[in-house]
């Protein structure tokens, strides 16, 4: 007896085709809304691993929120707390590699920010990181405060992926950033690194 699933397969060469025609960026994949609260909401949970290991703060039952904002909802101390979660992507490198990759079939011809001039492309400096992530959290709260909503955690999260924690590390150091009336804390969340324990770097922006 063997666990095969046809459906299941063909379900996920799907999803890897979709993250491989991105280009770049590639673990926010998403076709439609359902697939967006998927990769929200595993963000949230690869979040709150990360929280408990380096802040000692556990939040549990994390689900997709139905009246998006916040994306997500959790539980700390007995207590439903809001999670909004946002990426953090150079999009004029996204869009050229989409636009790109549009009308090819052939994965091995696809284009990615691994490779040629969307590699050079895909290079941080530190006056640009600074600058959209401070541009992306005063979108956010300009955002929540015109709708009256009230954000517990804002995670801004990367698959950046030549973007380094060392950059990261010390592009933050001495960058005042703050989320307004309408967002409690916010963290800055990087892709996957096997290297890492527990797996994702985690910087608290305030």
């Amino acid at each position: 007896m063997t666990n095969e699933n046809p459906d299941l397969d063909k379900e996920l060469m799907r999803w890897i085709d979709l993250s491989n025609a991105r280009g770049h960026a590639h673990s926010f994949a998403a076709e439609s809304a359902v697939e967006k609260e998927i990769v929200e909401r595993s963000i949230a949970r690869d979040w709150a691993v990360s929280m408990e290991i380096e802040y000692g703060i556990s939040i549990s039952q994390i689900c997709s929120n139905n009246n998006d904002p916040p994306d997500c909802v959790g539980c700390l101390d007995g207590i439903r707390v809001s999670i909004e979660v946002t990426e953090f992507v150079n999009e004029k490198l996204l869009e050229k590699a989409k636009w790109r990759n549009k009308d090819i079939v052939d994965s091995s011809e696809l284009h990615s920010s691994n490779k040629g001039d969307l590699y050079w492309s895909a290079q941080w400096e530190e006056d640009t990181f600074r600058d959209k992530l401070k541009a992306r959290i005063e979108e956010k709260s300009q955002n929540y405060q015109k709708n009256d909503v009230f954000i517990d955690y804002l995670v801004v999260a990367t698959d950046e992926r030549w973007l380094r924690h060392s950059q990261v590390e010390s592009w933050l150091q001495g960058l005042e950033l703050q989320g307004g009336s309408n967002i409690k804390e916010g963290f800055f969340l990087m892709g996957y690194d096997p290297n890492r324990i527990p797996g994702h770097s985690l910087f608290k922006l305030f």
